[in-house]
């Protein structure tokens, strides 16, 4: 059936119930879903007959999430820099107690 633009797949098995001879269906395969991208005229080639504008390719979603995560670092690499140059431009303060224990 199509729900949410994905095409969900089930297996099922009718099956007789040996005490009362009734049927029932009885889910036995895998379950799996597809998400339409293109439907094609002929196999694999031809002219377009349907085009999912919502697909977004899974190389798309990894190259969005590499750019997320360098804009991560990138970020943290700066902190860094912004702290070891407050630490450099702060003004030395000696401490008077610093040999007592040596």
């Amino acid at each position: 059936y199509l729900l949410d633009g994905h095409v969900w797949i089930r297996n099922y098995q009718i099956a007789k119930t040996d005490a009362t001879g009734d049927t029932a269906l009885v889910e036995v395969g895998p379950r799996f879903c597809l998400q339409l991208h293109r439907i094609f005229a002929g196999a694999f080639q031809g002219a377009t007959i349907y085009s999912n504008a919502e697909y977004v390719s899974p190389n798309v979603v990894r190259a969005r999430e590499k750019v997320a995560k360098s804009a991560k670092y990138a970020a943290r690499t700066e902190a860094q820099r912004q702290a070891n140059l407050r630490k450099q431009t702060q003004p030395q303060v000696d401490n008077p107690f610093a040999g007592v224990f040596k």
